[in-house]
C-alpha cells in the first residue's frame, strides 16, 4: 500500500491517507489499496475493533 498507511494501536486501525501530490485525493490505486487495508483490518488476528481515518 503505497497510497495509504495502516497501523494497529492496541484495538484501533488507524488508516492514514498518504498521498499528498495529489491532495489525497481518491483514485483507482487509492481505492486498491483501500480495500487491502479493510481486508487486513477484518483479519481477527490483528484484533482491531475500531477504525480511524485520517
Amino acid at each position: 500500500m503505497e497510497k495509504m498507511k495502516l497501523e494497529f494501536k492496541g484495538k484501533v486501525a488507524v488508516l492514514k491517507f498518504n498521498d499528498p501530490g495529489v491532495l489525497n485525493a481518491v483514485g483507482d490505486e487509492m481505492l486498491k489499496d483501500f480495500a487491502t487495508a479493510m481486508a487486513e483490518i477484518k483479519n481477527p488476528k490483528n484484533g482491531s475493533r475500531c477504525l480511524l481515518i485520517t
